[in-house]
């Protein structure tokens, strides 16, 4: 039904384009609106559909001819209202797996053609940049939405994302490994009377100067943060045993050597010693072969 309904956006739209009631219009966004409205209901919605129920009402978004139309300020509302429940109701992986794979550039064929004086690639910007700002009302949750979301499914998501952008378009990588921290953090551990204070690594991750890349390091940070080292046992969807290890794993390495860095810094400060020991003794319990 919502897949038949998602054609009907666009059919409808296009109806009204040419002059027709926008009234077609208002029954649809609001048959929508209803479903969305009821988290059950929203739940239900599969990957796909929401994939191209999703990228259809983001691209009408960015059509510049929908304020022309009759009620135009009026659909654009609700086409924006619409898309809030989505965000809000939706089941939380599914949009974030939906959400991940549009901030690649969309094929041209899910465009109408483009006016003369706009390219796909021009909107296909556009478009990401309403993508990232949905990935940044979804990231802003993820504290109180954490054990909700499948993990191993969302950094499959992730993966997939940075394969297919492929380490050449990521500049200033540093690929870190997870034993340069282990032996790191065994060290100290084991010298703590000559406790280094100072990352293991200075350098930043600087990635490509782009939003889509950084909203997908955000996500990943976020998850990182939030759930520590035990981040590496959601690694199931990901081919972790590869030759050529995947470039997921450098950016989860980065963010645990930061932490690793904070509490190494704790430990070297008197007054906060305690709780970076403390802290210390919490990653040892996760990873109990350091």
């Amino acid at each position: 039904m919502l897949l038949t309904t998602r054609v009907k956006v666009a059919k409808t739209f296009d109806f009204n384009l040419m002059g027709a009631s926008s009234r077609s219009c208002k029954y649809v966004l609001n048959t929508l609106m209803q479903t969305f409205q009821n988290k059950q209901l929203a739940h239900a919605v599969n990957v796909r559909t929401l994939d191209n129920l999703i990228t259809e009402l983001l691209r009408w978004l960015l059509n510049k001819r929908v304020p022309r139309m009759d009620d135009g300020s009026q659909l654009l509302n609700a086409l924006n209202f619409l898309m809030l429940k989505i965000l809000d109701n939706a089941e939380r992986t599914s949009s974030f797996m939906v959400l991940i794979s549009l901030l690649k550039p969309l094929d041209p064929s899910r465009w109408s053609a483009p006016p003369s004086n706009e390219s796909f690639a021009t909107r296909n910007s556009k478009f990401s940049e309403l993508v990232v700002k949905c990935l940044i009302k979804l990231t802003k949750v993820l504290q109180n939405t954490t054990y909700e979301v499948d993990l191993d499914r969302i950094l499959q998501s992730i993966h997939v994302y940075l394969q297919d952008l492929g380490k050449e378009e990521i500049r200033g990588v540093y690929l870190l490994r997870l034993p340069t921290i282990m032996m790191h953090l065994h060290f100290v551990i084991h010298n703590h009377n000559q406790l280094v204070t100072k990352p293991i690594i200075t350098s930043n991750l600087a990635g490509a100067d782009d939003k889509p890349l950084r909203m997908v390091k955000t996500v990943l940070h976020e998850l990182v943060k939030l759930r520590g080292t035990a981040i590496k046992g959601h690694l199931s969807m990901v081919p972790v045993d590869m030759e050529l290890l995947p470039i997921i794993l450098a950016y989860i390495d980065h963010n645990l050597q930061q932490e690793l860095s904070a509490i190494f810094k704790k430990i070297g400060d008197k007054q906060t010693c305690s709780i970076g020991l403390y802290e210390l003794y919490r990653i040892t319990q996760l990873y109990p072969q350091v």
